[in-house]
């Protein structure tokens, strides 16, 4: 005979379930650790800077606009700094 326990699972194991929100109900500003899942169509992208901070470091950004149904014809516009700006 077959003894099996139940456990509870953890929730810091396993897959990560994106939770979608719409575009428009992305809070005008945000924390610099805030996250948001977002799924809507890439309208626009800009081609990569670089942007000179006061201290002299130079660093690359990239402008991307994108849309879902609660935006409209007005994009987002999210700036993609980094390693996240220049890869593909």
């Amino acid at each position: 005979m077959r003894h099996d326990k139940i456990h509870p699972v953890d929730r810091t194991e396993g897959p990560v379930l994106p939770e979608y929100i719409p575009i428009a109900d992305v809070p005008k500003t945000s924390g610099q650790h805030d996250r948001f899942d977002l799924l809507g169509v890439v309208v626009h992208m800009e081609d990569v800077r670089q942007v000179t901070y006061k201290s002299g470091k130079v660093a690359d950004v990239r402008d991307i606009n994108i849309v879902d149904e609660s935006t409209g014809t007005r994009p987002m516009i999210i700036s993609a700094w980094g390693q996240l700006a220049t890869s593909d």
